[in-house]
Order: C-alpha cells, then sequence, then structure tokens
C-alpha cells in the first residue's frame, strides 16, 4: 500500500477522450464498470447474473469488463449481449474509469481494494457488496453505496436510481473524491515513514 497518485489523477481530469466515441455510445449513455478477475471469488457470476436480470435490455446502459475477455463471459452465458464490452487486461485503466459513471464491485471479500481509491479518484461512483475491506472506505449513501449480501435487485434498484438521478450522482461524487484525498500518496508516503521511525525509537 503507497496511496494513490491524485497528481496525476488531476491532471487527466482536463484532457479529451474519445472513449464513448470509440465504442460507438452517446455522451449520456450510462457506463458501468467491473474491474478484476473472472472467478467467483470476485463476484463474476453475481455481476453477469444481475445484468442478465435486469440491465441487458436497457438501451443506454452498458457494461465494460476490464481484467475479463469475450471467452470469459461465454463461460457463463452463451450469447454475449451488445452492451457487454470485455476488454481483457487494458492499459489505459484510468481513462476508462474517467468515462465510467459506476464502478460495480460484488466481491465476496476483499482486503483493501485498490479499485475503489482509482474509480474515487475519477468521480465514478463505487456500487459494492457490503463486505469489510469496501466499507472501511465506503459509507453507505454518501461516497458510494452498499449491498448486503449482493443482492442482486438491490444493486439494479441502486443503479436505476442513480441513472434516473444526476444531481445525486455530483453529490456522491463530490464525497467519494474528498474521501479519496485521504490516501493521497504524498500524504501516505509521510505519515508511513514516521510511523516507521517510531517503530525504530521503540525498538532503541
Amino acid at each position: 500500500a503507497c496511496g494513490i497518485d491524485l497528481k496525476k489523477t488531476y491532471l487527466q481530469k482536463n484532457r479529451k477522450s474519445n472513449f464513448r466515441k470509440k465504442y460507438n455510445l452517446k455522451r449520456d449513455d450510462f457506463i458501468i464498470l467491473y474491474v478484476g478477475r473472472p472467478v467467483a471469488r470476485k463476484g463474476f457470476k453475481v455481476l453477469l447474473n444481475l445484468w442478465d436480470k435486469g440491465l441487458k435490455s436497457s438501451k443506454d446502459t452498458s457494461l465494460f469488463l476490464c481484467g475479463c475477455n469475450e471467452n470469459d463471459v461465454k463461460k457463463e452465458i452463451k450469447k454475449l449481449p451488445k452492451n457487454i464490452f470485455s476488454l481483457g487486461f487494458v492499459d489505459n485503466i484510468e481513462e476508462i474509469y474517467e468515462n465510467s459513471d459506476v464502478l460495480i464491485l460484488p466481491s465476496f471479500h476483499e482486503g483493501f481494494p485498490y479499485a475503489v481509491l482509482e474509480a474515487l479518484a475519477a468521480n465514478c461512483i463505487v456500487v459494492g457488496n457490503n463486505v469489510l475491506g469496501i466499507k472501511s472506505i465506503i459509507k453507505n449513501n454518501f461516497n458510494g453505496f452498499l449491498v448486503t449480501n449482493n443482492d442482486i435487485s438491490a444493486y439494479i434498484k441502486t443503479i436505476n436510481f442513480l441513472k434516473s438521478n444526476k444531481k445525486i450522482r455530483t453529490r456522491i461524487a463530490n464525497q467519494g473524491f474528498l474521501e479519496v484525498k485521504k490516501y493521497s500518496r504524498v500524504d501516505f508516503l509521510l505519515k508511513y515513514k514516521e510511523y516507521l521511525n517510531k517503530i525504530v525509537r521503540l525498538k532503541k
């Protein structure tokens, strides 16, 4: 753990991006992002299940998968919906966060998920399972949203709520950015250095 480079994020906020044009998406289309491996522990099956039950028919909503390819998706569902984009490994993750409205994190357990920090730094709202690692950063309905026991209907309800409430999205995103500033790499490393020096002094 070494904090997050917010200086880099600040610079990116002002750059122009052709991301939506590249995928033939409209300016107001709603983008949901998943970052992680296509495994059960990360809630990959939960993600595809909730998409199948509540969001696949939405013409203005897309799901972008980072860390997963089309074959990973086809192992779980036979036909790949047009509004799912499987990107596999990506080297432009910051740009994807910046163009996404929501990061969905249905992990069954987490340590300290840096994906949450990366999303908050890019004003991307986190909607995650209410487990220890995620709720250590996200406070429900304040700087993000927590779903109890990976309840699929709750995920769908939360996403539809965010889609129709732009002012609330702005408020939550702003609170998320204030939260992530606590983990600024510069500040974090200074505090970490102080902590290590304290240990050394105690040993002496």
